[in-house]
C-alpha cells in the first residue's frame, strides 16, 4: 500500500513538474511580446513628438495667415 501511495505521489509531482515548465514556456513567451509591445510604443511615442513639434509651429502660423489675409 505504501508503495502504490510513493507511486501515486511520484505521478502527482511529475504532472506538477510538467504543468510548472508549461507555465515558464507561456510566460517567457509573454515577456517577449511584452518587450516588442514595449519597443513599439516608444517608436510610436517618439513619431508623436514630431506630430506634435510640427503641429506647434505650424498651426499658430495658419492662424496668423488666414487672419493677415482675411482682413486684406
Amino acid at each position: 500500500m505504501n508503495m502504490l501511495k510513493d507511486r501515486a505521489q511520484s505521478h502527482v509531482n511529475l504532472v506538477f513538474n510538467f504543468i510548472a515548465q508549461q507555465e515558464n514556456r507561456i510566460n517567457r513567451i509573454v515577456a517577449e511580446n511584452g518587450a516588442q509591445i514595449a519597443a513599439a510604443s516608444k517608436r510610436d511615442g517618439a513619431a508623436m513628438k514630431a506630430i506634435a513639434v510640427v503641429a506647434t509651429i505650424f498651426l499658430p502660423l495658419t492662424f496668423v495667415s488666414v487672419w493677415i489675409f482675411s482682413v486684406s
